[in-house]
């Protein structure tokens, strides 16, 4: 008897067939898909990428690393993109250790970091795409002995809690999930009325929240 539903990040193809077939009508919020077949909102995650990593390069850094999700395409891509965008703008370069993908949960990046650290050139700071992924890859840092932010710098995306509130407090990008609440609503109640007009609406996140995590090498 729903008039509309809202999911939370990406469904599958038989729960969007059933919803299609009876036709009620629903929003994806964050929806990692490149290119969703559903209404959904999305965060330009490239952008924070971007943006995340720029301030490293604004504090000096020259020598980031790279972790990211590999096991969810889409947005590992749009991540690398906008890290990868930033390093080429200020011709920067990275060692292929640099950049590890196999990053899902604080554990995993754990491993990340330490596959970095374990390369012959040491970078001085590193982008995760995501603050979970920054927490676990400081909490590596920490027990091979490194000093955050003082041998290495951390920036991520996402302003979980956990961000504010782990040891150094992480500098991140403040997704705009209010942002992409209020817009789901917007699209679901278009929908109800007969009157969408847009299919995938993309929220700009872009501020960034700095905390304790990066070192300025500029001071």
């Amino acid at each position: 008897n729903a008039d509309g539903v809202i999911f939370l990040q990406d469904i599958d193809n038989e729960t969007m067939y059933e919803l299609n077939k009876i036709k009620i009508p629903y929003v994806v919020i964050d929806s990692q898909k490149a290119n969703p077949e559903y209404v959904s909102v999305k965060s330009d995650y490239e952008l924070s990428s971007y943006v995340s990593t720029k301030y490293l390069i604004e504090c000096g850094h020259k020598k980031i690393a790279f972790i990211g999700m590999s096991k969810v395409p889409d947005f590992y891509i749009t991540s690398f993109n906008g890290y990868k965008r930033a390093i080429s703008e200020h011709s920067l370069s990275f060692y292929p250790d640099w950049i590890q993908g196999d990053a899902y949960d604080d554990v995993s990046a754990y491993n990340c970091m330490k596959n970095i650290l374990s390369s012959n050139e040491i970078p001085t700071a590193v982008f995760c795409a995501g603050d979970i992924l920054a927490i676990g890859a400081m909490n590596c840092a920490h027990d091979m002995g490194y000093k955050i932010p003082y041998d290495i710098s951390f920036s991520s995306i996402d302003n979980i809690a956990a961000a504010e509130y782990c040891r150094p407090k992480l500098t991140t990008i403040d997704i705009d999930k209010v942002g992409m609440g209020e817009k789901a609503i917007e699209l679901l109640d278009a929908q109800i009325n007969n009157c969408l007009s847009e299919k995938v609406y993309v929220v700009k996140s872009d501020k960034i929240i700095v905390r304790d995590s990066v070192r300025n090498l500029n001071e």
